[in-house]
């Protein structure tokens, strides 16, 4: 399957979220909500967890209230590494709250897809 990058560098394909969507699995997004309202100290429901991606028509809980996709798409791009102010601030904070990605690998992840634009 073709990468789908977000502005800060996961590839949508890849998230949990995304691929139960695809799915149509709602047993799969009841327990991804289950886990991630543990993790985040939020209350999700199942449909919260829906995500055709950041620039999908359907976004999950936590990418909705994203400040560094909002700022990506408010400045027009849509990947951070074309932002002339990579990488932020707020980039490196979003970087450092993942627990399950490693950040040489979205800066990497990022580079390539602005080489591939």
């Amino acid at each position: 399957m073709k990468q789908l990058i977000a502005p800060c560098g996961i590839d949508c394909v890849e998230c949990e979220a995304y691929k139960a969507t695809k799915a149509d699995d709602w047993g799969e997004l009841a327990c991804i909500e289950e886990s991630w309202s543990e993790d985040e100290g939020k209350k999700y429901e199942p449909k919260d967890m829906l995500c055709d991606g950041c620039f999908g028509p359907r976004i999950n809980g936590f990418c909705v209230t994203c400040d560094v996709r909002k700022c990506a798409l408010d400045r027009g791009f849509r990947i951070c590494s074309n932002c002339t102010e990579y990488t932020c601030p707020s980039l490196e904070k979003l970087w450092r709250s993942f627990s399950d990605h490693e950040i040489d690998d979205l800066k990497e992840r990022l580079l390539m897809a602005k080489l591939n634009l």
